[in-house]
Parts: C-alpha cells; structure tokens; sequence
C-alpha cells in the first residue's frame, strides 16, 4: 500500500516538469512513509512513497527496477496470490531477489505483458515503463478499490494516487462544471471526472497505455457484470459463498506487520472478524463510537468482540473532538467530498494506527447482496405491495410537517418516506438517480452563477433488482463508499482491505438469483444465513444503522464561524464567478434554518468544497 505518481514527456520543451516529480511525490508521502523515492529514466519519471506491509526490506523499496535495468514499475497494492504466482515464474527459471509482491508483478509484466492483470487476485493500481519498447502502461483493479488519475496535454501525460500530486506539476487547474455539478447533486464526483476539468479518473478495471509515438490509449481489461445464474440450491450456495469468503479472508492475513479488524454493530464486519478470528487467534478489532445515543453502536461492537473473543479497541468520538480535528480532516481530500461518513472513517483510521497497519474492513457487502433500505424499497415498488400497504403517499404528505433529519428516529423516518415517495411514479433508472441524490435539482438551479441544465444526470440501465445492485457496485461502491476507504485510512497510512471485493466473491454474489439476496423484509438473507451459527443470535434482530456522525448536531454552534472565513465573504465569492452570490448570501444569513433537512447536506457541501477551492485553487488565481 502506497502512493504512486509518473510522467511522460511527450515534447522536450516541458522536459524540466521531470524537475517537479519530487515535489509531486511529497504531496503523497502520508500514503508511504516507510520510504520514498523517485526513479528518472529518459523522458519518463516515476515516484513511489511506501507504506511497507509484505517484505520489510529496503531491497523491496520502490520504484523497482529488473536485473537489466530496463523494466521499471512503481505500484501501489497488494498482490494475494503472489506466492503461487512466484512459484510459476521460479519454475521457468526466474531467480527472485526479495520475498515481495512487486517484484512478482514486474516480472509478470516483463514475461506476460498486460494481460498479466487478469490473473491477479488483489487490489491495485501501478505505472510500468518497459524502457526497451519504449512503452508505459498503467492500471487500476477490477473495481476500483484503489485510484489512479491522470492528466495529459500536447507536452506531458502525468500520473497519481491523488489529485494533489498532479496539480504540483505546470498543469491546468479550470474547475469541471460537470463534476461540480455532480459533486453538488450526489456529495462525490464519480469516475471519470474529477473537480478538474483536465484531469480523470482511470476507471475501475480498465488500463492505459503511452505508445512509444506518444499516444495514450485507454483499454477496458475486465467488466463487472451479472454472471450466468447459479443452479445451486439455496444450502450449497450458502456453503459455497463460505468457502469463497473464508479463503478470500485468509488471503487478506498475509502481512510482515501488524494487522487487525474494524467492527461495527453489523453483520458484514462481524463477518469478516469471525472468519479472521479463525486464522488468527491473537486478532485485534476496532470500533468507533459517538457521544449521542442515536449514531452509538459501540456497544453492539463490544458485545460482538466479546462473543469472539478478540482484542477489542474502542473509541468514542465527541463534539469537541469533532471540532478540533475538522481542518486536518479538511485537508486530507484531495478533491471535495462530501460523504460525512468520512470523518467517523478518518477518525477510526487514525485510532487503528496506533495499533496496526493493517485492517480487514466488511465493505462492499451492502452492494453485493442487497443490505440498504432502498434495495428492500425497490422490491417493494416492483411487487406493488409499498403503495398497497403502505399508503405511503399519505405518509408522505403528514410527514411533511416534521423536519428531516438523520440525527433522531421521528425525522429519519420522516426523511426517508419523502425520499422513497419521490420515487414511486418514476422509471427505475430515475428512481435509482433521485435515491442516490443528496441535493435536489431546484437547489441547485438556485445555488450556481450559471445554469447547470446542460449537465444531466446518471443514465441507468435498470431492469431487475439484481440490475440495480449492479449499479451499485458500479457507480456507488467505487465513486463513494471505496473512495472513501482509501481517502481516509490512507492519510493515516493504514492499509484496509476488503474482502467481499475478491472477484471471486462478487463473482459469486452477481450469479445469485434475487431471492437468495433480498425479501420485502430482509436484505443479505444469504450471508445472515451462512454465518447465523458463528455470531451472536442478537446481532441478526438489530436494525441496520449507516456509519454516520450527528452532523446536524454538532455543526449547529459552528456554523457562524465558520460562514465567517474568508471564502464566504460576497467580493471572494464574486471573484470565484461559481456560486450564486445572492443565494449563498441568503443562506449565510439564515444558515441555522438551512440545517434543517436537505439543507444540512447543502451546507456540508458547500463547507468542504470552499475549503478545498481555498486551499487548492485560491491561491493560482
């Protein structure tokens, strides 16, 4: 696990950016902080910052080159089946210098070529330049669990784990209104895009390579796709996804340091601690909690700890710890992002550190198998049986008069019925589009200088529930929930990984017939099955809680504070020529009000994305 970054010098007369590799680099070094270096080699450069987690030897630093010094790579992962992957390769005769993973992926490539990817089982991104061919290729993992971005003009084609990296090159910096537009819409800015109109996301699963002409090419290398349907019952099927994840959770405990589990009050990361617990009688588990009894889990953590026997570590998050750590968080994004589960992850993050260097985490589970409300809401919807039953457009309408709010039962409640009746009359793909939304159009028409009509949403294709979990896998799963794995637990230079991602698992997950997944009642029937007998009974009648934090609660007292920095002032946001200066005038004035409902989550936005621009754009102006 590291950060990573390179350019290509595509015209000698920007040969002196290779000058700027090492700064970039410096803007990553919280990514690796075991070692850092920066390889130049012709018009090519390659920088790698390590977070050393398999061979400890400085002979498995990066970049790494080959015996003849003409194949070079700098990569940013892990490999989990390197060693069988190895014992192929030394039976060809190969002689390996050092016990790691990357200097098995480099001789895949130098023996295989790209095609190498396909076998492997893991998570990654990497930037290799074969010297003798002239060629450089760069790849990111089947479903984007780690990043890579990517600039290029006529001069230079620039590479990174994180846009920060990028922008201490000579590049373009013109904010993307598509991206804003999105980030404004969904709190993140899904791949392709990011907050920069010249810089992109490589997306999951594909590769790119620079010709020795100078030309990039983009190439998709795997999809993620529904698979042909299982014929297995449901007690084989239920055998089999145990197979499946067990061995994908003993692959995941290969590590030369200390490694650990996060634990919430759920079923996916109890899962995945039952199964560690089971390789790993010493295994170390980590919880974060909050000081209000609505966003607390903690305790359903401790007991789940206590019935497995580990080494449970706790924290408890408050107000003032909030406050206090609130612009470090900020300046840990390299782009804006605005998911305020972010901060419970970057706290736990920074918690697990203290003890670890790396964690198994239960991600990903929700987008296999069905476990979000709107998954049990959109069979309801197709059966017909929510408007039947519910009468929920009646609901809707007396609700109304309750604010939304995450931050108690009666306002959730409330928010969600006005969400999933927004929904009822749509198409499955707008319905899908206005469930993933956090901000609705009409704000948005409101908030920005110019309009942002031209910049439709999401086109879906959705005609199963099966369909739609696919998109989520797809568009939610990489864009929000792994970006903000990555983000967060890798300012802190903590390795997490992901179990439920081993394609072999989500393979598995995407043959399944609907019904093994979901009822009207109950999402991941199948994986509450297949461990039922390995986690406390009370686990399996709790009520699925987000990872969420009281944002509402704890921001109320610090709204005027905040709306008084300098980027909130009319001549700064006039000098931006983004925002609607009335609107946002407006909104500082009655900012307390704002909080309520959708506007809590317009207020977040707003505060992540002017911190960003200040910090990031302000001063090139």
């Amino acid at each position: 696990m590291c950060g990573i970054t390179g350019i290509w010098i595509r015209n000698n007369k920007a040969a002196l950016q290779l000058e700027l590799l090492p700064a970039a680099l410096d803007k990553i070094k919280h990514r690796g902080p075991d070692a850092n270096a920066v390889l130049l080699k012709n018009h090519v450069g390659l920088g790698h910052a390590r977070l050393a987690v398999i061979d400890l030897n400085v002979s498995a630093n990066q970049p790494f080159s080959s015996a003849d010094g003409k194949h070079h790579l700098v990569f940013n992962g892990e490999i989990y089946n390197y060693k069988e992957l190895k014992t192929e390769l030394e039976s060809s005769g190969l002689v390996f210098k050092t016990q790691s993973d990357t200097e098995v992926l480099l001789q895949l490539l130098i023996k295989f070529g790209i095609t190498c990817i396909e076998r492997l089982n893991g998570f990654f991104s990497f930037i290799y330049y074969n010297e003798s061919a002239n060629e450089l290729f760069a790849a990111r993992d089947r479903f984007g669990i780690k990043p890579l971005l990517y600039y290029q003009d006529e001069d230079k084609f620039i590479l990174s784990s994180e846009l920060s990296a990028i922008m201490a090159f000579d590049v373009t910096c013109d904010i993307n209104p598509k991206a804003l537009h999105d980030y404004f819409t969904y709190t993140y800015i899904p791949a392709p895009e990011t907050i920069l109109k010249h810089v992109f996301k490589l997306e999951p699963g594909y590769f790119i390579k620079c010709n020795s002409d100078g030309t990039v090419v983009k190439q998709v290398y795997y999809q993620n796709e529904l698979k042909t349907k299982t014929d297995l019952n449901f007690e084989t099927a239920k055998e089999k996804l145990v197979d499946l994840l067990s061995s994908s959770v003993k692959r995941r405990l290969i590590a030369d340091v200390p490694l650990g589990c996060f634990l919430s009050g759920g079923i996916d990361s109890s899962v995945i601690a039952a199964l560690a617990k089971e390789h790993k009688s010493d295994l170390n588990t980590f919880s974060v909690g909050f000081d209000h009894p609505y966003f607390d889990e903690s305790n359903n953590a401790l007991e789940t700890a206590k019935y497995l026997n580990t080494h449970h570590h706790a924290i408890k998050i408050s107000k003032q710890e909030f406050l206090s750590a609130f612009d470090p968080f900020l300046q840990s994004l390299d782009e804006p992002f605005a998911d305020s589960s972010a901060f419970a992850y970057y706290h736990l993050s920074e918690f697990a550190k203290k003890h670890v260097t790396v964690a198994l985490s239960g991600d990903g589970a929700d987008e296999l198998f069905g476990g979000y409300r709107k998954h049990r809401a959109e069979l309801q919807i197709r059966n017909g049986s929510w408007i039947k039953k519910s009468g929920i457009h009646t609901a809707a309408s007396l609700l109304k008069i309750i604010p939304t709010s995450r931050s108690g039962k009666l306002g959730d409640l409330s928010r969600k019925i006005q969400k999933y009746s927004a929904g009822l009359n749509m198409s499955a793909n707008e319905r899908y589009d206005t469930w993933c939304s956090w901000i609705s159009s009409d704000v948005r028409q409101k908030l920005f200088k110019s309009s942002s009509n031209s910049y439709q949403n999401k086109n879906f294709n959705i005609e199963s529930l099966n369909d739609f979990l696919l998109t989520d896998q797809q568009f939610v799963l990489p864009n929000d929930m792994l970006k903000k794995v990555d983000q967060m637990s890798m300012a802190h230079a903590l390795e997490v990984r992901v179990p439920f991602l081993d394609h072999t698992v989500l393979e598995f997950a995407n043959s399944l017939p609907e019904t093994y997944k979901i009822n009207e009642k109950t999402g991941k029937i199948i994986l509450r099955e297949s461990f039922r007998n390995r986690l406390p009974e009370s686990l399996f009648h709790r009520q699925k809680k987000g990872f969420e934090i009281p944002l509402q609660l704890w921001l109320k007292d610090e709204m005027e504070k905040r709306f008084g920095e300098i980027f909130f002032t009319e001549s700064y946001i006039e000098k931006q020529g983004i925002f609607n200066t009335n609107f946002i005038m407006s909104l500082k004035k009655d900012v307390f009000k704002s909080l309520e409902g959708e506007g809590i989550y317009l207020i977040w936005s707003l505060l992540i994305f002017q911190h960003w621009y200040h910090q990031h754009i302000h001063h090139r102006l």
